[in-house]
């Protein structure tokens, strides 16, 4: 199963939805390793150092800056971007396909966008 880094701007509810239906899953925000505020590249550094896929709302930098990652041959356990007006019901369940349907080894430089 996958561990996740949840940006700044994850819906809390999204995040409790998530730790509902998985209760054993890792699962850490930025706020918790103090990454509040950083760099989105330095948050994918700190993400693919600790093997974290990153759980994100920002659809406009975020991914870029994995593209970038990934464009470059350096090391990324993936992301999700959650796309924004997205209801929480409906992100629980896409997350809850993802992590039940995918292996671990599938996630490595992959950008999945909830909803598809």
């Amino acid at each position: 199963m996958p561990k996740f880094l949840t940006d700044e701007n994850v819906d809390g509810y999204v995040l409790d939805g998530i730790r509902r239906k998985f209760p054993d899953m890792e699962i850490v925000r930025v706020q918790d390793v103090r990454l509040r505020g950083v760099r989105d590249d330095l948050i994918l550094d700190w993400a693919a150092n600790q093997g974290f896929v990153v759980l994100t709302h920002d659809v406009s930098t975020m991914p870029r800056h994995a593209g970038e990652r990934i464009a470059h041959g350096l090391p990324f356990p993936g992301m999700v971007v959650i796309k924004p007006m997205t209801s929480i019901g409906s992100i629980v369940t896409e997350m809850e396909m993802l992590i039940t349907c995918t292996r671990d080894d599938e996630w490595e430089n992959l950008i999945w966008f909830v909803p598809y």
